[in-house]
């Protein structure tokens, strides 16, 4: 049985051209200078290290397959966090939101299935659980598209359906500039690169504009922080738990947002990949939870066992 939904591929034939563009990037952002090592956890930097020695224009064309680059920023979801949208946002919200998702083959992804007769991988399903939480929080409270600034944003899935959805009216990724060069290839397959700039900065690249996408490296952060106007919401899924405390503490000074939304683990024991963290250490995330719990008035919270979810206005 053909499912209901098909998966529309219009820019499968630019992205030769489009993965080029991308990877004539990666020089001048490597030029920027290094940040401070805070700001990733230990078993971070051999990752980063391992991604950047095996992308190319090849790699990037197949990143959701390929063994050196896909573990650290694909997977990690799956059916349960569409049962958790429909239980957390409503059903009719799920129905909503699975009717209207667009699947893509853009980086030649391993785990795609079909749910209910939409195409999705089981990456995207974290991915649309986030975007469906932000979009209920921001439509009730905010009744306006906002800017989002992400810590870590894995190939920049969350990015777009944030900016498709209606939630963004801008969107900045922090990253590091191999993932940077992902989602901007990734990004451009639902947008027109010239809606996606990596800052520099004060400045912007290619051409200095301000766009709806940009990345952002981590010792920049303070300078896009100075372009925004209006409510500024601070996101993280997973990344910022995978911090030291001290790079956590950093960009919670450095982002004066309005609101904070942040799920990840409650202990940090094992990399992506579910690879053992024996080398690099455990993480213990107590102290960021309770620090939010503090800044912010809480919206909505949840703790399992392994993972914490937190919604707050500030204070």
């Amino acid at each position: 049985m053909l499912p209901i939904r098909i998966i529309r591929d219009p820019k499968k034939t630019s992205r030769v051209d489009r993965a080029q563009s991308a990877m004539s990037f990666l020089a001048r952002l490597l030029n920027r200078p290094e940040a401070v090592d805070v700001l990733r956890w230990r078993g971070w930097e051999s990752m980063h290290d391992r991604m950047l020695e095996a992308l190319n224009v090849e790699t990037l064309l197949r990143f959701q397959a390929s063994p050196a680059i896909a573990p650290q920023i694909c997977g990690g979801g799956g059916e349960v966090y569409l049962d958790r949208l429909g239980r957390r946002c409503g059903m009719d919200a799920r129905e909503f939101f699975l009717s209207t998702f667009q699947e893509t083959l853009c980086g030649d992804p391993r785990d795609l299935v079909t749910f209910q007769g939409t195409p999705i991988t089981k990456t995207s399903m974290r991915h649309l659980y986030h975007a469906a939480v932000l979009h209920r929080f921001c439509r009730a409270y905010y009744g306006e598209k906002i800017t989002i600034i992400e810590i870590g944003g894995g190939f920049g899935n969350l990015a777009r359906l944030c900016l498709q959805y209606g939630i963004a009216k801008r969107y900045a990724i922090v990253d590091f500039p191999v993932v940077h060069i992902i989602q901007f290839f990734f990004a451009s397959e639902f947008f027109e690169e010239k809606c996606i700039s990596f800052r520099v900065g004060h400045h912007t690249l290619p051409d200095g504009r301000s766009c709806r996408l940009e990345l952002v490296q981590p010792g920049d952060v303070e300078a896009f922080v100075e372009t925004v106007a209006g409510p500024l919401l601070f996101v993280s899924t997973m990344a910022l738990t995978e911090i030291p405390r001290a790079g956590q503490d950093h960009y919670l000074d450095a982002i004066p947002a309005n609101a904070y939304y942040l799920y990840g683990q409650k202990v940090t024991n094992a990399l992506p990949g579910a690879m053992p963290a024996d080398a690099v250490g455990e993480l213990t995330n107590e102290a960021l939870f309770s620090r939010l719990s503090m800044l912010c008035h809480p919206v909505d919270w949840e703790f399992g066992d392994y993972y914490g979810e937190f919604l707050g206005v500030r204070t």
